[in-house]
């Protein structure tokens, strides 16, 4: 991913997720840094059965710092554990990768999205 946030084209699928190319043909997969408004990996996939809508994008939200989102108390709070200097710590050592978020205005479309048809692999 680029450092200022920009769309770049990833080479694959990172493994905790690429159990989506079982769902249909994965036609490219972007990913976007933490300076774009909404970080994350979008995965595109073509999918007939949905015709004319056949292009589906998934979007992963990505999370480097779970203990400073709005709602990480609320996260402790269901998770029924304790807050600490050591839970935040464990917590803010790994990278979270929420989703797939399926919008609807985004999900299904005739054609893939500009911002991902418009992306470049990283140099």
């Amino acid at each position: 991913m680029s450092h200022d946030g920009s769309v770049t084209k990833l080479e694959e699928i990172p493994h905790k997720i690429a159990g989506v190319q079982t769902d249909a043909e994965v036609v490219v997969a972007v990913a976007s840094g933490i300076a774009n408004i909404c970080p994350g990996i979008d995965i595109v996939r073509k999918d007939p059965k949905d015709a004319p809508f056949i292009y589906n994008t998934d979007h992963y939200a990505i999370i480097e710092h779970l203990t400073h989102h709005p709602e990480y108390t609320t996260f402790v709070r269901r998770a029924g554990v304790c807050d600490s200097i050591e839970l935040r710590q464990a917590i803010d050592s790994w990278v979270w990768i929420i989703g797939p978020l399926r919008e609807p205005s985004t999900h299904w479309s005739t054609e893939i999205p500009q911002f991902i048809k418009n992306a470049k692999y990283k140099s």
